[in-house]
């Protein structure tokens, strides 16, 4: 499995992703619910420039649906994760999971990587 993972860095072109101010489309994971609005989709695709890299299709419990984004994200060496049908995080909320991997999009917000809070995480300062 590590080979393939090396393949793909060494694969991947130079100055994709994770550059502030490069004009360069992000990688993205997709996570949708069975009845995500294409045109909020869409639109946030275009705002955000991203280049669709996997879609996942479910309508499973938050909880669940945090760790496969995560997954394949990691997976994929998405730059985000964009979940057109989440507005703004409540602190408790497992989304934000995903932001110790890497950027979360919402229709509302986008969330860098690292921005966590440590409290979420269950590490009281």
């Amino acid at each position: 499995m590590e080979r393939h993972t090396e393949e793909r860095l060494a694969a991947r072109p130079s100055g994709t992703g994770r550059y502030r101010g490069s004009s360069v489309m992000k990688r993205a994971v997709a996570l949708l619910h069975t009845d995500h609005v294409p045109t909020d989709f869409e639109a946030l695709i275009q705002q955000h420039q991203l280049r669709i890299v996997y879609t996942v299709r479910t309508d499973t419990r938050a909880v669940l649906a945090a760790l496969i984004a995560v997954q394949y994200a990691l997976e994929n060496l998405a730059d985000a994760v964009v979940i057109p049908h989440l507005g703004s995080l409540e602190p408790d909320a497992p989304w934000w999971v995903v932001t110790e991997v890497t950027e979360l999009i919402t229709r509302t917000q986008v969330y860098p990587a690292g921005s966590a809070l440590p409290t979420v995480l269950g590490e009281e300062s």
